[in-house]
């Protein structure tokens, strides 16, 4: 069985939202659901935007909720696709960009990834991405070959950039 924990700074005591990102309780309920689940997965609406590395206290946030039971975790925020890492030997997706998005001013904006997540038991065994460019605001396209490689290209930097500690 799987679950999906959800995090975003809009919730508050008197006003509606998600879960709240507060340390101490994403932590608590991440490890809960760990308990109840063989597969874990957090999403968190966090990062900063237009930023094409995840900030430092991003990377904390992940690497705690890895350590508290997550299978693997997956953001997004910045509307800009970011690196992964593998931490604990799980991975780490900082986000997968723009889906269904009216942000038509710039390429990286207009860009996005669809992950396709195979599972074994508890443990993530396989990730594959196609990538998505937005036309007409909000209509997600799937890209061709050409495209998808210039969109991992830039995965994959990124990936390179907060490997070697390039975070904000």
């Amino acid at each position: 069985t799987a679950g999906v924990v959800t995090f975003e700074s809009g919730a508050g005591a008197s006003s509606p939202g998600t879960n709240p990102f507060v340390t101490d309780q994403f932590l608590a309920d991440i490890a809960d659901a760990a308990g109840q689940y063989n597969i874990v997965i957090p999403y968190f609406h966090m990062g900063v935007e237009y930023l094409g590395v995840p900030p430092s206290w991003a990377i904390a946030a992940a690497h705690g909720a890895i350590d508290a039971g997550a299978t693997m975790v997956v953001t997004n925020h910045p509307h800009v696709i970011q690196g992964m890492e593998i931490y604990g030997g799980k991975p780490i997706i900082y986000s997968v960009g723009n889906f269904v998005f009216d942000q038509m001013f710039s390429v990286d904006t207009r860009q996005g990834l669809i992950l396709e997540i195979t599972v074994q038991g508890s443990r993530v065994v396989g990730i594959r991405t196609r990538g998505i460019e937005i036309e007409d605001f909000h209509q997600p396209r799937l890209m061709s070959g050409g495209e998808q490689a210039a969109i991992m290209d830039r995965f994959w930097r990124s990936t390179d950039r907060t490997a070697a500690g390039v975070a904000f």
